[in-house]
């Protein structure tokens, strides 16, 4: 089962989780009401003054294999990940996710949902028990507590909403690079 830091700390991302959904559907009812402010936040997908959450994880780059369905979901992880500076490798399948997997340890890792002849219930827990197994996110348009604790079950870490938004994706890698990180300082001090 899970210990008392684990849960408080899923808790945790689930209410960070809500909150992103919150403002982000605030965001849609004010876009077009306000001043020169509210359009340049809009754009940028964060309200004025706030920092972006990207930049506390530039001290040190995240590595992140995604496995996505299609070409577009690709590319908009792509187009959010530049920035970041990011390592970031896509692919389309299993195979290949388990061929960069071999030659490299990556430690996160997105996995589709709907990825098409692999089902994720058994594709995460072949990843979850690789040598080096890496933090393993769900990409899914789906993201409820009933997912979140199957994803749990089954050796996965978090959820990562689907469509792509730059400030939900940035947020829940950086807290998932966060969480490896720490795993493997605590794997190494003890």
């Amino acid at each position: 089962m899970f210990g008392l830091e684990q849960l408080l700390a899923r808790a945790l991302r689930w209410r960070f989780l809500r909150q992103g959904r919150q403002a982000r559907q605030e965001r849609q009812g004010r876009q077009g009401q306000g001043g020169e402010p509210q359009r340049a936040a809009a754009a940028s997908g964060r309200p004025p003054g706030r920092l972006d959450p990207g930049q506390a994880a530039a001290a040190e780059p995240v590595t992140l294999l995604a496995i996505l369905r299609t070409a577009a979901e690709r590319a908009t992880l792509e187009q959010i990940a530049a920035p970041s500076g990011w390592t970031l490798h896509l692919t389309d399948s299993y195979e290949q996710a388990r061929a960069l997997l071999a030659a490299a340890a990556i430690p996160l890792v997105v996995v589709d949902r709907d990825l098409p002849g692999a089902d994720w219930r058994q594709l995460v827990p072949a990843l979850a028990g690789l040598p080096h197994a890496p933090c393993i996110l769900l990409a899914s348009a789906v993201a409820d507590e009933y997912l979140w604790l199957e994803i749990s079950r089954h050796g996965g870490h978090d959820i990562l909403p689907k469509p792509f938004e730059r400030e939900a994706v940035t947020r829940v890698v950086t807290f998932a690079w966060a969480w490896r990180r720490s795993t493997l300082a605590g794997g190494a001090a003890g």
